[in-house]
């Protein structure tokens, strides 16, 4: 069952609990919990638009920057400088 599905249920049996006879404070939780369903599902629809954009950007961005080559290997691994190499190249660059 969708989400809009699943609403729109929970909003028919409330209204079902609507009656002639129904107090006016039956009446006022009734419609805050009819009012709630569509703040509930305004958030939903929100989300959906939000959610749609990053698709499409994630989309987008596959398409025109990826490609079918897998990434390079590094045979030798990655070896970071020692601090007494970083100095050495200073030296030489300063030279």
């Amino acid at each position: 069952m969708s989400f809009k599905d699943s609403v729109n249920s929970l909003r028919e049996k409330i209204k079902g609990h609507i009656k002639p006879e129904s107090s006016k404070e039956e009446l006022e939780e009734l419609n805050g919990m009819l009012a709630s369903l569509d703040d509930m599902e305004e958030v939903h629809n929100e989300l959906g638009v939000e959610n749609a954009k990053f698709k499409d950007t994630i989309v987008k961005m596959v398409t025109s920057q990826g490609d079918d080559n897998p990434p390079p290997s590094d045979p030798s691994g990655s070896k970071p400088k020692s601090m007494e190499q970083f100095i050495e190249d200073f030296q030489k660059q300063n030279k």
